[in-house]
């Protein structure tokens, strides 16, 4: 039955499109290398027509599909099980922009388009998609719509859903479900869209989006700063809304232990104020205005000064060049490039109130030392939005062989703490399969039972992206 799939998928997408043995090894791996999987083959259409003809054959065949975007994910959403009988349906050869609408403020543009790709070409026309990631490069629009992306502008501007005005998409049963139309009103019954946006492709297959665009900023300023606590930098973030408004874009929070762990991983690159040992925490910070640079820039240095007469603020350094913005947020971006190079490090993508955080980074540390003792902690994130990747690096009790199941240990009990706090244990990296347990655990009861209700109606046969998210039994 597979070499007769193969060959009607070799038919419909052509022959160098179907991928099967080392072809498709980099597909079966997320790409940190910890999610590892065997599909049956990769198949690469090249247009809506040809994906929905893909899915069909899959599905009169009963042979499950596990969308993929760019692969960039965290949560191991679009690897395949083990088993050699999914297939990847990869979805990067859809890569058109099908339309700029200004007078609507909206793009359509195909699934497959890397995020890098769609923000240059609509930067070149002077308006701007505000969605950044640090992997833009690679991820996808319909990857980043699948998973709900977060990103660093979501104080702004919101997730992906929130961008989003407009889906098409591919049911379990092979047909297409389009609106496209940009409508910023539409009651006409259940929202689907929002619906698809963040399943995973569990549910259905991304194929296009309309997004919102703005007008590109006339101007940007970057500040670096250091303050003594997290406290200080709540504190400083609100004064910062309150002075300059929506013209706050990203405020981005780095403990000392990350950035100490960047510059040993990346010698000379310059941190700002790493030196100063009454630092514990670093705040990046950017705005975004159509109002003149001076303008801006004499705006935030009149709101640092008195944030430095109130003892919120330490130092901050104001960024006088693009230059000097970009090396401000490569320090944050190498970050978790130096952190990827570690072993032994159990990786948390938490949201709780930003009015919790300093009381979930005291109970989490405190939890910690109480079970393990003392181990380095590396905390980074979008303070603006509550959201941090929290980071226990483990090396110490992997040594000494301390216990088999330390990661889930940590997990449950910090989960635990957020949840307590009123927080998410997946604030923008999604379920995927590697956190399908903890969703069981902590999210049990009716709001469980209608996620299984709601996989089971739109895919009866668990043909789309079988054991992400949710399981429907």
């Amino acid at each position: 039955m597979h070499d007769e799939l193969l060959s009607a998928l070799r038919k419909i997408v052509g022959s160098a499109n179907v991928l099967a043995g080392d072809d498709k090894t980099s597909y079966e791996t997320d790409w940190r290398g910890q999610v590892h999987g065997l599909a049956l083959a990769v198949v690469r259409p090249g247009s809506v027509e040809e994906t929905r003809a893909v899915v069909r054959h899959c599905v009169e065949r009963c042979v499950a599909i596990v969308p993929q975007g760019g692969n960039t994910g965290l949560a191991g959403g679009a690897t395949p099980d083990a088993s050699g009988s999914q297939i990847i349906l990869s979805l990067c050869r859809l890569d058109a922009i099908r339309k700029v609408d200004r007078a609507n403020m909206t793009v359509t543009v195909e699934a497959g388009c890397t995020l890098q790709g769609l923000r240059e070409r609509l930067m070149a026309q002077g308006l701007l998609l505000p969605l950044s990631l640090g992997s833009e490069g690679s991820c996808t629009i319909g990857g980043n719509l699948a998973t709900n992306a977060g990103g660093a502008q979501a104080l702004r501007y919101g997730n992906a859903r929130d961008l989003c005005l407009g889906l098409e998409f591919l049911t379990a049963d092979g047909d297409l479900v389009s609106e496209l139309g940009g409508l910023r009103k539409n009651n006409t019954g259940f929202d689907l869209k929002s619906l698809i946006i963040g399943s995973e492709g569990s549910l259905g297959i991304i194929t296009a989006a309309t997004l919102k665009v703005e007008h590109a900023p006339r101007s940007s300023v970057c500040a670096w700063m250091a303050v003594k606590n997290v406290d200080d930098a709540v504190a400083l973030l609100r004064r910062c809304q309150a002075s300059v408004g929506t013209a706050l874009t990203s405020f981005e929070l780095m403990n000392r232990a990350s950035l100490e762990l960047a510059a040993d991983e990346f010698p000379g690159m310059p941190i700002p104020f790493l030196e100063n040992k009454d630092v514990e925490q670093f705040v990046l910070m950017q705005l975004d205005s159509q109002e003149p640079h001076d303008t801006l820039q004499a705006r935030i240095e009149e709101e640092l000064g008195a944030a430095m007469e109130h003892a919120e603020l330490i130092d901050a350094s104001i960024s006088d060049s693009m230059q000097r913005a970009k090396g401000f947020w490569l320090i944050r971006e190498n970050i978790v490039l130096a952190q990827a190079k570690k072993p032994h490090v159990v990786n948390f993508d938490i949201a709780v109130p930003i009015s919790a955080i300093s009381r979930f980074l005291d109970l989490s540390t405190q939890k910690i030392e109480e079970r393990y003792g003392a181990l380095p902690i590396v905390n980074f994130g979008h303070l603006g939005d509550g959201n941090l990747h929290f980071s226990v690096h483990t090396s110490r009790l992997h040594e000494a062989a301390v216990t088999s199941s330390l990661e889930e240990d940590l997990r449950d009990e910090l989960y635990r703490i957020v949840l307590d706090l009123e927080g998410s244990f997946s604030a923008e990296h999604g379920i995927g399969s590697r956190k399908t347990s903890h969703l069981r655990k902590f999210k049990s009861g009716a709001r469980l039972l209608m996620m299984q209700n709601i996989k089971r109606a739109l895919d009866p046969r668990n043909l789309l992206n079988p054991g992400k998210v949710v399981q429907s039994d």
